[in-house]
């Protein structure tokens, strides 16, 4: 599912773009940490990936998830508990001095 991915500071914020081979719906974005164990979890919606539950990671606030259509594929049915993109991006504003993103594993649960 995955073509490729890419992590930019452009010096006020850091990302992480995942590049999807065609337009999926996406229902989950999963970061785990080192140990296997979820870190983040960001629930979608038809409009957005707002919804984070916390695993071992401390501050949801710090990150957004958006997902994104680059390519047209025309009208598609509305679908609950999903938004439709062929990117998924996480964002965070660097800061402790920190200006990169650790992700050991990303997943992207997609729905029918």
């Amino acid at each position: 599912m995955m073509v490729g991915s890419r992590t930019i500071s452009d010096g006020s914020s850091l990302w992480l773009k995942v590049y999807l081979s065609q337009v999926h719906c996406v229902k989950q974005v999963i970061w785990y940490w080192s140990d296997g164990e979820p870190f983040y979890t960001w629930t979608c919606t038809e409009n957005d990936c707002d919804t984070c539950v916390k695993g071992a990671g401390t501050n949801c606030g710090m990150y957004t998830v958006t997902v994104d259509r680059g390519q047209s594929t025309g009208d598609l049915p509305s679908k609950p508990g999903c938004k439709y993109g062929d990117t998924v991006k996480v964002q965070t504003t660097p800061s402790f001095g920190f200006d990169i993103l650790w992700w050991y594993e990303i997943a992207i649960g997609k729905g029918m």
